[in-house]
Formats: C-alpha cells, structure tokens, sequence
C-alpha cells in the first residue's frame, strides 16, 4: 500500500477498495471502517484503497470536466494534485480552514463539471490502478489550506451543513483509558494526546508512539503494532525491572478478574 507522504497524517482515514476497482469492500466505510494510515489492516490490503474526506478537514475538487478545470485552476492555490486512471482529470487536495460541509456538486449547462468532496464522501486514493492505468500524483507539493469563502466566490455554491452521526464508531473508550493508564505506570513520556515517546528507541521530536483507537499500541519508526500486555512484557524484558514486571501482572490479574 503506497500512501504518499502527504496523506501520512494520523487525522486522516482511508478505506477498502477491490483490486481494479472504485467502490468500497466494506459498508460504513465512511463512518465505521475505516483506517489511519498505519493500521495492519490497511498495510496488508493488496487491493486499491480510497481516502475518506471530512477527517482532519481534508476535501478534494474532483474534476469531470478539463476544460472546466482550464477556467479556475488559476484562482485556486497549487495543492497536491492527483490525476484519475482513465481520464486523467484533476483530484486537488486541501485543508479546509472553516467548517466542514456535504458533497457539493457543480454543474455548467445540465453537465457535472466538479464534484467538491467533503464531510465523509470519498475519492480513489493515489497510486491505486483501474485497467492498469494509476491514480498518479502529479503535484506532490504539501496539502495546502483553503477557506469556504474562497470556494464559494470561485464556484457559486451554498455549502449544506454536515449532520451529526450517531451510529457505531471504532473507538473503543474503555480499551484506551487501560492502555493509556498501563502506559503510566510503566513510565512513558506522553507528549501529547495518545502520544508517547517509544522506549525501544532514541528520537527527538514529540514522540511516536501511538495508542490506536481499540487500545493496542504503535511506533511509527518501528512499524509495528502490540497489543497491551505483549507491549508491556517487551518493556519489561528490555528493562530487566523486576518490580514493574509485578506491578504489571498485579494490574493485568485485576483487569482479567473485573470482566
């Protein structure tokens, strides 16, 4: 799975896609199954992929139209760009800076000329392939901000507020709150929310390690992904520290005995 490095941000959720194909494998892959750019899921997948727009204020201008593209291009502030399989029409990623609003299509004389995919829509994700012809990056400069004024002043829309979702969701809250407390009494650094500095290797910066959504853990600089307690037993193994390690089973007893 070869994810530019542009869309390698923890904010961001990708989703599914057979291989040579456009639409999602799984259902409530704009809400519920969907990845960061890191899970094991998303790493194995042999298939194409797609990137859900709304997390992290991501959109995208899909154009269907060249000509079209021809007359606004020059308003619009160069941004990663990406050209579709077949056509080889634009796909010009930004950060919305405002608030976040539904898909909004653009039309110009009875034809769709841009698809502005916002708040959970989706797009086929770079470096996927249709009919051996690839999504291709063809601006691969950083992902750059843009207001809903700006969009509204070139392309003439009225943006439709996003509406609450109130299904299922991956976050598991409880699973976090034990992950983040056996992290504490291990001793790790957190540097910021569900962050942490890795032990298991120098680094500068404000650390990364990850406590994923389930609870299990992840280094970005190792690649690699535990579960809890396999996590703490390495930390105990590299440490030698045989007072933690009795404090972890005594925690990990008291977890098992409370289900």
């Amino acid at each position: 799975m070869k994810i530019p490095r542009q869309l390698q941000d923890e904010n961001y959720r990708f989703y599914l896609i057979k291989r040579n194909e456009k639409l999602p494998i799984e259902k409530l892959w704009n809400t519920k199954n969907n990845y960061v750019f890191f899970d094991e899921k998303l790493m194995r997948h042999k298939g194409n992929y797609g990137v859900v727009t709304g997390p992290g204020n991501l959109i995208v201008l899909d154009f269907d139209d060249i000509n079209y593209y021809n007359s606004v291009v020059n308003k619009l502030p160069p941004t990663f760009t990406v050209l579709s399989a077949r056509k080889k029409l634009p796909h010009m990623y930004y950060l919305l800076d405002g608030e976040m609003f539904k898909k909004v299509g653009i039309d110009v004389n009875g034809k769709r000329v841009l698809d502005i995919q916002g708040d959970r829509s989706g797009i086929v994700g770079p470096n996927s392939s249709v009919d051996r012809a690839y999504y291709q990056v063809t601006n691969s400069i950083p992902i750059k901000h843009i207001t809903p004024e700006v969009l509204m002043a070139i392309f003439k829309f009225s943006p439709k507020k996003r509406t609450e979702f109130k299904g299922e969701t991956k976050m598991l809250p409880e699973e976090i709150k034990k992950t983040t407390e056996v992290l504490a009494l291990i001793g790790l650094k957190q540097t910021k929310p569900l962050m942490y500095k890795c032990p298991f290797h120098d680094m500068a910066g404000t650390g990364n390690l990850h406590v994923l959504d389930d609870g299990r853990i992840y280094c970005f600089h190792e690649q690699k992904t535990w579960n809890l307690w396999g996590f703490a037993d390495e930390v105990c193994r590299k440490n030698g520290d045989i007072a933690l390690k009795h404090a972890l089973q005594a925690r990990r007893a008291r977890d098992e005995h409370c289900r």
